[in-house]
């Protein structure tokens, strides 16, 4: 069964209005493709601003549908201590398991000093960080290498390997041990670069859904030359077990 790193629920979404986002619909997709479980974090205003309802929203997704998704929740470093005090919350009370950061969408570049105080409370709590990236400037691969390596204790996903900004990923991985590239909405060209670097370890396979499609971003996993089956696995689900710390948990 494959996990899903990286996919998106909101009630309503303030733009592209073509994209719906209803729950039913994205498990019964994930059952037509052998997706046992996904991460699962707001989009829209959710991720932008009113990011405890958007928590909330995503608890209530992990509650309604047990153990087919894993919340994570989204924070915005602009909100401050507040928004510490919100990701705590989302942490104690809803039991969210992540920390998702969007530079472009929240207005703040990654490695920028204003952030550090809640990406030291998602480590103070044990959570990984995703980090979306791909942004020109304010998201580029090195600076969310340079933020993953001012915190080597900690785990850091780079969103969407970098997105167009490739070239740059594997001198990243590289320098940052403790960072992954997740593969949603690259190309298979990119993606069999890292592959070719670093196997299949530092790869995890991320939907974007709903702006992707299972589908599509399956296939890139599937052609990828130059890897088992074992390997693919890993890409698909292994590596995101032991990074998300699940077989502990059972």
């Amino acid at each position: 069964m494959i996990l899903d790193f990286h996919c998106h629920y909101s009630p309503t979404f303030f733009r592209y209005r073509e994209y719906r986002m209803d729950l039913a619909s994205l498990v019964r997709d994930m059952d037509r493709h052998e997706i046992g479980q996904a991460v699962l974090s707001a989009a829209g205003e959710f991720a932008a601003y009113a990011t405890d309802e958007g928590n909330a929203e995503i608890a209530a997704a992990v509650r309604r549908f047990p153990g087919r998704f894993i919340g994570f929740a989204t924070v915005n470093p602009w909100s401050r201590a507040a928004g510490i005090e919100g990701l705590k919350r989302a942490h104690r009370e809803h039991g969210l398991a992540g920390l998702v950061l969007h530079p472009i969408l929240q207005g703040f570049e990654a490695n920028d000093p204003l952030v550090f105080p809640l990406v030291e409370a998602a480590l103070a709590l044990n959570l990984p960080i995703y980090v979306t990236g791909g942004a020109p400037y304010l998201a580029m691969p090195y600076k969310i290498a340079d933020l993953a390596g001012r915190y080597p204790e900690g785990r850091f996903i780079m969103g969407h390997a970098g997105w167009d900004f490739h070239f740059d990923v594997p001198y990243c991985l590289e320098a940052c041990p403790n960072l992954w590239a997740e593969t949603s909405r690259n190309g298979l060209a990119n993606l069999e670069a890292l592959a070719r670097r670093f196997g299949a370890a530092r790869l995890l396979f991320g939907s974007d859904q709903p702006f992707s499609s299972y589908a599509g971003e399956i296939e890139k996993i599937r052609l990828l030359p130059g890897l088992d089956d074992a390997g693919r696995e890993c890409i698909f689900s292994g590596n995101a077990r032991r990074l998300l710390r699940l077989e502990e948990a059972q």
